[in-house]
This record gives C-alpha cells, structure tokens and sequence, in this order.
C-alpha cells in the first residue's frame, strides 16, 4: 500500500510537519505532497492508494484523484466552514477533529461525523518556543489574542516556556 501525506509544505506553522516528523520516527513509508501541487496539477496521485490530508487552517479544496481510502485531519474546521470546508469534505472517508467544540460538534451540527484527535505539537518547526515541561499534549497557536496571550504568561509563571 502507497500512502501520500498531504499538506502544505510554505506554510511553517501547519501541523503537517509534525505528523511528518512523527511517521519518520516511528518509520511509516509515505511520500509528501504539498497539496498546492496537487490543487495546481503538478503532480499526481496516481498509484497511491491511501491518502492522509493534514489541515493548515485555510480550508480544503477538491483534490484531484484523491484515493477512496483517504482521511482529513482539520484543525481549524470553524475558519470559514461553508466557504472552505463543507462543500469538499465528502471526498475523504474518515474525519479526525482537534477541537471539540468547534471540530466534531461544528461538523455534526453539518451532518458529518468525525472523531476528535486532540492536537498535539512539537517544535520542529518552531524551535523558538520551548515546550520542555511535564505536559504531555499541548495546544500552540499564535499569540494573537488578549486571552492567549494571558494564558501565555500564566504558563510562563508556572515555569513553561
């Protein structure tokens, strides 16, 4: 069996790195495509038979000759959802969600079922942000907010960071 990692390669912030980092560990045969090339038809999934998407927050377009045996892991499903998700997510076979709230329940209020897969991040891409501490899975997105930020300092106070 052939799989096909999909995710976009220029966006350094998306958990698709981590997921790569993750099947070279634990020495999961695959071979990445970045989903523009594919979107753009560059390149071609012809011969893969399974196909694993990882979403980079900007939604999920129509992906030529994606396998029947193929499974999107959304992040940010509650980023334009009608827009950018909803109208190609019946291409994929199994949907996983990070959040909950506005993951799973956003997609069943949708009629689509998806299993919540809490999202855990390393900093592979990120080496900036030190996240050497006793929590097992934490959630790292930009301090772009008065409430992330708080919680940023509050993590710091504790000793994280």
């Amino acid at each position: 069996m052939n799989l096909a990692l999909i995710f976009r390669t220029h966006a350094h912030w998306t958990t698709g790195f981590s997921y790569k980092a993750a099947m070279d560990t634990l020495m999961i045969p695959y071979t990445h495509f970045d989903n523009n090339d594919l979107f753009q038809g560059k390149k071609s999934l012809s011969g893969y038979d399974r196909a694993l998407v990882i979403d980079d927050g900007f939604g999920v377009q129509a992906i030529p000759g994606l396998p029947k045996d193929a499974v999107f892991v959304g992040i940010d499903y509650h980023n334009g959802f009608q827009e950018h998700y909803e109208k190609n997510l019946g291409q994929f076979r199994k949907l996983y969600a990070a959040q909950l709230s506005l993951g799973v329940r956003l997609l069943e209020k949708h009629g689509f079922k998806a299993q919540w897969l809490p999202l855990a991040w390393d900093n592979v891409q990120m080496p900036w942000i030190k996240l050497e501490r006793n929590i097992p899975v934490t959630f790292v997105a930009s301090w772009s907010t008065k409430r992330r930020k708080q919680l940023k300092a509050l993590t710091e106070d504790m000793g994280g960071f």
